[in-house]
């Protein structure tokens, strides 16, 4: 316990530095229209208060007579899912600009589906494709925010599906 709180406490703290970054190296809002730091800190805003959200979940959760030990097992951490799920965002990320956003979305989406407990290649499948869908039309078309459409064949496979959209 001691060890998820000391971890979601760092956190806490280096997301409202982030705040403060984003918002110092941003260019100069013009009024009437969200720039480029606003979006970001919007979000990290949320990190932040789902962040205090669980802090207080698991201070609470905590029996009253126990103290402050630290549980540190390193294989029950490697098979966490947390541990699972960050390396699978990590891969992500470094495949994203090579695979392109589409196909790597979907991917990820079933992976990480999967490993949340969905069992059904249907459903993995179906709900992948949607939820990428979807992400597309609100940052590509309803934001105008360009995605990575990835390199070779990947670059062709996502401008076929933008063509299609």
């Amino acid at each position: 316990m001691v060890l998820e709180l000391g971890f979601n406490i760092a956190l806490l703290v280096f997301f409202i530095y982030c705040f403060f970054y984003v918002g110092a190296i941003a260019p100069e809002a013009v009024k009437g229209q969200m720039d480029g730091a606003q979006w970001p800190q919007m979000i990290i805003v949320l990190l932040v208060i789902f962040l205090v959200i669980n802090i207080i979940k698991v201070y609470r959760s905590r029996k009253p007579d126990e103290g402050f030990k630290i549980d540190f097992n390193i294989k029950k951490i490697i098979h966490s899912k947390l541990f699972i799920g960050s390396i699978l965002m990590l891969v992500y990320t470094f495949l994203l600009d090579y695979t392109g956003f589409i196909a790597t979305s979907i991917v990820f989406f079933m992976l990480y589906s999967r490993l949340l407990g969905e069992k059904r290649v249907k459903t993995l499948l179906i709900s992948s494709i949607i939820s990428v869908l979807i992400l597309y039309v609100v940052f590509n078309v309803a934001l105008d925010i360009m995605l990575p459409r990835g390199m070779g064949i990947f670059r062709n496979f996502a401008l076929l599906i933008e063509s299609l959209i």
